[in-house]
């Protein structure tokens, strides 16, 4: 379960936020409920924007450089379609997303039955963006942009959580430093002296 907030000032380069939807999903439809469902193969996704958007259908193009396939909004009408994007241009945004197997849940009727019935409540006033959630595994999740979160009621401390934390990755926050370990090497990319080295 993620939730997630902006608060974008009025005259930056970016203000919108997008969302995108592959076109070979084995479904995808918006309900009602203004939940965003969608189906790969065993895997289940909900996306709840918190406000509206519009929907731009993106084209594979043909002839792109160097052999890059990449999505452009302009077609002839003779390409498929490669990807859906939701673009919001409100600038208190934001969205909350729910992912689960087949496995976790059993079919993606249930999935999308269980829900249509976690709604989020969003406060988007400029300095003042927050969103409240109970998600499908009963925890009641609070986010206030840009720093509160509540879980359950307590008060979540991530200035001590590692950015990456995992046997592949790991960097400590504000170290811009990024360690990759597989299989016996290491490499190590320093962002602060813009330099990669290997072990």
């Amino acid at each position: 379960t993620l939730l997630v907030l902006y608060d974008i000032p009025v005259g930056v380069n970016s203000n919108h936020i997008d969302g995108f939807f592959p076109a070979n999903l084995n479904e995808r439809f918006i309900d009602d409920s203004g939940w965003i469902f969608c189906q790969a193969g065993d895997v289940y996704v909900g996306w709840y924007p918190l406000q509206p958007g519009e929907w731009i259908p993106e084209y594979k193009k043909i002839n792109a450089p160097w052999g890059v396939v990449t999505g452009t909004r302009e077609t002839d009408g003779t390409q498929p379609v490669r990807n859906y994007r939701f673009r919001s241009w409100e600038l208190q945004n934001g969205y909350v997303i729910e992912v689960r197997s087949k496995d976790e849940i059993g079919s993606f009727t249930k999935f999308t039955r269980k829900l249509r019935r976690h709604i989020p409540t969003a406060h988007l006033e400029t300095g003042a963006v927050s969103v409240s959630y109970i998600s499908l595994d009963g925890d009641k999740m609070e986010f206030s942009f840009p720093n509160s979160r509540v879980l359950n009621g307590k008060e979540i401390d991530l200035s001590k959580t590692p950015l990456f934390e995992s046997p592949y990755l790991n960097a400590a926050q504000g170290s811009e430093m990024l360690t990759i370990t597989y299989k016996g090497k290491t490499r190590i990319y320093d962002f602060k002296n813009l330099t990669i080295s290997d072990k």
